[in-house]
């Protein structure tokens, strides 16, 4: 009898535990379809993973993706970065920002990182352009950054790192009209990459200043914080602001009244937009005083009768200058449209690349300069000017090299 009694207990106690399950101190219990709920009720997935209440995983609705990933910036300058908004399924507005340094401020200071999106909050277009500008007492090093966007309750991030360096001695002056000129987008042109890559590929420290679509580049007080300034303007000509608008000659030749300024404008077009006359500069004091020509003529005669822009030429460096020996091909439309402006050099102006062509319609080709030096420029006779009227994007290379190119363009740095 009284095994009948402990046998019926003990079946007692496991009926018990059989239907009120077995508990544990973590609070969590099966879920229909074998996940673990959470105490906050959301459900836990089989494979550890949270869901949402009712039963999906929570995903983005948006992400942020800037271009570059990593941007420098001297002292004092400012720079743009790219940033696209993916929606996918987001609604409303995303309000933009950036944390990661105490330094950053959304108003200007000498020593703050001061950054502005445009536009701010992003509502649809898929794009902001973010404006860093470093101010003049700002430590050098890179600055890990993270940019955010915030929706509701959501919020998604991106990593950035901005580089401030101490100013350079060169400034690259982005004036060829592309569309990163526009304002719209920093994408840069076949001309922005290349003259980017040989400033690089000749380990020079530079900064860049991009020149808006139909407005002057940088002021005379600007300029003269720097000792040379490449300027280029790629297939750019025409109106106002087709190569150097009035303005910009203006701000030169102050830069260049400086002592030991140095100017290389690469500039195809130039002679087209300021004479386009082999004897006459008189309407163009620039030209005159500072590049040194008696005149200059865009897409001159190839001496048969027919112009030598968008064909493709050959041109040759002259004995006794730094090109001597030199021979290199243009080549016609390719990855540019291929103009061509030779100069009439004036006396004291030295021929650094000739072309054959016929430039005052005299019936005969010859050698004339298509880039020139001239080193005894501005008021106190004592800065240099390099004028180049080939498109230098076109320069042939046997391979995916730019040898041909980094060698020509070193050799004008180093007049």
């Amino acid at each position: 009898m009284q095994n009948v009694t402990k046998y019926a207990a003990y079946a007692l106690v496991a009926a018990i535990a059989f239907a009120g399950g077995c508990s544990s101190s973590s609070s969590e219990s099966n879920s229909p379809d074998g996940g673990m709920q959470s105490p906050d009720g959301g459900m836990q997935s089989p494979d550890g993973g949270m869901q949402s209440p009712d039963g999906g995983t929570q995903t983005p609705t948006f992400s942020l993706s800037p271009n570059p990933v990593k941007q420098t910036v001297a002292n004092g300058h400012s720079a743009n970065v790219s940033l696209t908004v993916s929606r996918d399924g987001a609604q409303g507005d995303i309000a933009l920002s950036v944390t990661g340094s105490a330094l950053l401020a959304t108003t200007p200071g000498d020593g703050s990182i001061t950054y502005a999106f445009n536009p701010n909050p992003e509502s649809g277009s898929g794009t902001s352009v973010l404006t860093f500008t470093v101010g003049a007492t700002v430590p050098a090093g890179d600055y890990p950054l993270t940019i955010a966007g915030a929706l509701g309750g959501e919020t998604e991030t991106a990593a950035f790192t901005l580089t401030v360096s101490a100013p350079h001695e060169l400034l690259l002056v982005d004036d060829d009209g592309s569309s990163n000129n526009s304002g719209s987008d920093t994408n840069l042109s076949v001309s922005d990459t290349l003259f980017r890559d040989l400033l690089d590929g000749a380990h020079i420290g530079y900064d860049v200043q991009v020149v808006p679509t139909d407005g002057n580049g940088p002021t005379a007080a600007q300029l003269h914080d720097y000792f040379r300034v490449i300027w280029y303007t790629g297939n750019a000509y025409g109106g106002d602001f087709g190569t150097l608008s009035s303005t910009d000659q203006l701000s030169l030749e102050s830069f260049l009244d400086q002592q030991g300024a140095k100017l290389i404008l690469f500039s195809p077009e130039f002679a087209y937009d300021v004479s386009d006359d082999w004897t006459d500069n008189s309407s163009n004091d620039f030209l005159s005083h500072y590049v040194g020509a008696l005149g200059g003529v865009e897409n001159p005669d190839d001496g048969n009768g027919n112009g030598l822009n968008e064909t493709t030429f050959s041109v040759a460096g002259v004995s006794g200058t730094s090109t001597s020996g030199d021979m290199y091909r243009i080549v016609g439309d390719n990855p540019l449209h291929n103009y061509l402006s030779t100069i009439n050099p004036a006396p004291g102006t030295d021929t650094l690349l000739t072309v054959q062509a016929d430039p005052d319609d005299s019936g005969t080709a010859r050698a004339v300069a298509c880039i020139t030096g001239k080193m005894d420029a501005g008021a106190a006779h004592q800065s240099k000017v390099v004028y180049v009227g080939i498109t230098l994007e076109n320069l042939f290379e046997s391979d995916s090299t730019n040898a041909n190119k980094q060698a020509l363009f070193e050799q004008l740095l180093d007049y």
